[in-house]
């Protein structure tokens, strides 16, 4: 059996007013109760083994709250209380708008022992049937007495002192805490009992969204606590966050993650269920008769006085200035407007009737930030993330890595008809936003990618890869293979894959949004994406200026590999200055499928002689670096012949050897390719992200001969061939 008390008499109030019932009730009764004070009431339980304890128990509840407090009863009510739980004083006008919300055992002054008259002021205040509730789970016996008891006995009195004040604004605030650690506590007054509690089960639970993504920031917070609670007037939200000790945290940091939290929070009410079956499961749901007839009582005392307006509670214990509070409160501020404005630059289209809603986010930096010895590290990144993650709430996600962007696709079907077209796009954009911005990558996971990233690169014919790449691009061989290379990606550390997701997370982003439906109904998944960017992204940042690549023509030699057949593996290649209108000529594109097609210039040079079993053409890099490349497997040791043949062909390219019929076979095959090309998805969503669906217009015959004669002379070869030992 359980007896509820609600009431707005403050804390101390609560621990004597507990201690009055608790000496009443036991020495009536001789039960043992068992106290559960909060800041605007109290619970008083005790388990009964008889019909007829239960209903003495129901009969002496009313006898002590009916009678007079006697001068002889405050010391031994002194004495019990002294023996209850301290009532701690609120650090600050935040702290006390948070903690009174869920009724936090806290006062604003020291707790003073209240006078004979103080006492009796608040018995009468609780005498009423507005302001205590019992409740009895058990057997059918003991509920028969205890309504029988509540029939039989005398009347109750039904009038009431008790507001339950609704808070009159938002309190935002900080108080000075212990150094190395900091808290941040936020709270919804809410007017709807089942969307709070509802919502608190959702944020609390193991793995949930909010969960995820703060411990997934720099520093890492961790949610210690969430609860809803039932008031007489409306509810409360709270959520509590620590950060990891020993990291060093700003009040703008702090208004980050109770930003995010607040977000987190709205969203779980918003999308609550609002069924009053909430209010009763947790009586249903509990194990423990005793803590069944604790919520039973306390929910009897909910939702009596009508709600106001939602009111936002934050709290931040940390390391201040003097100003530390309001520089809190305006931080926070910002940052919840910073939550509602996109950050990245956005660029959608509609294929209506298409299956399936992708998305693109990707930086438009790539891999300027790379060096020799970090060639690769964004690619190592986004294949970690993927390969950890390659499916989330129904989303399919993959890594792109190319030379004008680096990032993550993610695509995936509507769960059923039941699921609109807006929150499809919701969930895509949601999922490719946590794992960006709330997978930590392991050093395992690392590990493991990066195996997988040398296996593609391929170890033999890496010998001649670096030195060609060094030549073109020197000191930045990622502006060429956004994959890096061997070497390279060796020599990558672990731990530094999750130091460049951050650096994804916070830098410059762009996402494309295919969408197979009306772009109307995708409006505001950039935002459900933009939540889990922030509030690691608190400023719009541009991407490094473009290094100064200056190719080192010339002709270089290698060793064979150990084992390999001497002489059999040769590389000639050029590199490739930007188009006018930026980005890769499309020229270099053209020129590499005509020397690779059937019966082409490759064929015609070094293949058809018999001097290379494989010859192959490859448009490596994209906006801020590229070169066109050539790799041949000779037959035996002729590959310094074969290579030979290959610089004379694009020599004779120099002086103008392209013809207008290689220039319309050219066009006919490509525009054939590109079509096809077309038919996948990803290949579009690459498109739109470029900056558009239409292609560019192609390149007639001067434009050909002209790009030639600049770029494929003589005097711009890199030549790497096997070394020749006597």
């Amino acid at each position: 059996m359980a007896l509820a008390v609600v009431h707005d008499l403050g804390a101390t109030a609560s621990v004597w007013l507990e201690a009055l019932l608790e000496e009443r009730l036991e020495r009536a009764t001789l039960l043992d109760l068992e106290p559960r004070p909060s800041g605007n009431g109290f619970v008083l339980r005790a388990r009964v083994a008889t019909p007829e304890a239960a209903e003495r128990l129901m009969r002496a509840s009313h006898d002590a709250l009916a009678a007079k407090v006697a001068p002889g009863e405050l010391a031994r009510i002194a004495e019990r209380a002294s023996r209850g739980p301290l009532v701690r004083s609120w650090t600050g006008d935040a702290d006390r708008a948070v903690g009174d919300c869920v009724g936090e055992l806290s006062s604003r002054a020291p707790a003073t022992a209240p006078t004979l008259v103080d006492l009796e002021r608040y018995r009468q205040a609780i005498f009423s049937t507005k302001a205590v509730a019992l409740a009895a789970v058990g057997p059918r016996p003991v509920l028969d007495a205890v309504a029988r008891a509540l029939r039989d006995g005398e009347d109750w009195p039904t009038e009431s002192v008790l507001s339950d004040p609704w808070p009159a604004g938002d309190v935002a605030g900080a108080a000075p805490g212990d150094p190395g650690s900091a808290a941040v506590s936020v709270a919804l007054r809410l007017g709807d009992p089942a969307r709070a509690l509802d919502a608190a089960k959702e944020l609390g639970a193991r793995g949930s969204l909010l969960v995820a993504h703060v411990e997934a920031l720099e520093p890492a917070w961790s949610v210690v606590r969430v609860v809803g609670t039932t008031r007489a007037r409306g509810a409360c939200l709270r959520v509590d966050l620590d950060a990891a000790p020993g990291n060093p945290v700003t009040p703008s940091d702090a208004a980050g993650v109770a930003a995010l939290a607040l977000d987190e929070a709205s969203r779980a009410v918003a999308g609550a269920t609002a069924n009053p079956w909430s209010l009763d499961r947790g009586v249903l749901e509990s194990t423990d008769p005793r803590d069944a007839a604790t919520i039973a009582a306390w929910r009897a005392l909910a939702m009596q006085l009508e709600p106001g307006p939602t009111r936002v509670f934050a709290s931040y214990l940390g390391s201040i200035t003097p100003d530390g509070g309001g520089a809190f409160a305006r931080a926070l501020d910002e940052a919840r407007a910073e939550r509602q404005k996109p950050s990245i630059e956005l660029r959608r289209a509609a294929e209506v009737g298409q299956g399936e809603t992708w998305m693109l986010l990707a930086s438009p930096c790539a891999t300027l930030s790379e060096s020799s010895q970090t060639a690769g590290l964004a690619a190592l990144t986004v294949r970690a993330l993927a390969h950890d993650t390659p499916e989330l709430d129904g989303v399919h996600i993959e890594p792109w890595v190319s030379g004008t962007g680096v990032g993550l696709l993610a695509h995936g079907t509507r769960l059923g008809p039941a699921e609109t077209s807006r929150e499809h796009a919701d969930r895509v954009a949601s999922a490719l936003g946590r794992v960006l911005a709330a997978t930590r990558i392991t050093d395992e996971s690392a590990a493991a990618a990066r195996l997988r990233l040398q296996a593609d690169l391929g170890q033999e014919t890496e010998l001649l890869w670096p030195v060609a790449i060094e030549a073109l691009a020197p000191r930045h061989p990622s502006l060429l293979d956004p994959r890096g290379t061997w070497q390279s990606v060796t020599e990558l550390p672990t731990h530094a894959a999750e130091v460049e997701r951050r650096a994804l997370v916070r830098g410059p982003l762009r996402l494309a949004i295919l969408s197979n439906s009306e772009t109307a109904q995708i409006d505001g998944a950039e935002l459900s994406l933009e939540r889990w960017l922030r509030p690691e992204r608190r400023r719009a940042v541009d991407c490094p200026s473009a290094p100064a690549v200056l190719p080192r023509a010339a002709e270089y030699e290698v060793d064979p590999p150990s084992g390999g057949a001497a002489g059999s593996r040769a590389l000639v290649a050029v590199a490739v200055p930007p188009s006018p209108t930026g980005g890769l000529p499309l020229e270099a594109e053209w020129t590499a499928h005509l020397l690779n097609r059937e019966h082409g210039w490759l064929d015609r040079s070094v293949r058809v002689p018999g001097l290379a079993i494989h010859a192959e053409a490859t448009v490596l890099g994209g906006r801020d670096a590229a070169a066109l490349a050539i790799e041949i497997v000779a037959t035996g040791d002729r590959a310094r012949e074969a290579a030979s043949q290959a610089r004379a062909v694009l020599a004779r390219l120099a002086e103008g050897a392209a013809t207008a019929e290689d220039l319309a076979a050219a066009r006919l095959e490509l525009e054939q390719a590109s079509a096809l090309a077309a038919v996948d998805p990803r290949q579009r969503v690459v498109q739109l992200w470029l900056g558009g669906m239409a292609p560019k217009p192609p390149p007639d015959l001067a434009a050909l001969r002209r790009f030639h004669h600049d770029v494929l002379a003589p005097e711009r070869h890199v030549v790497v061939l096997p070394r020749v030992h006597p």
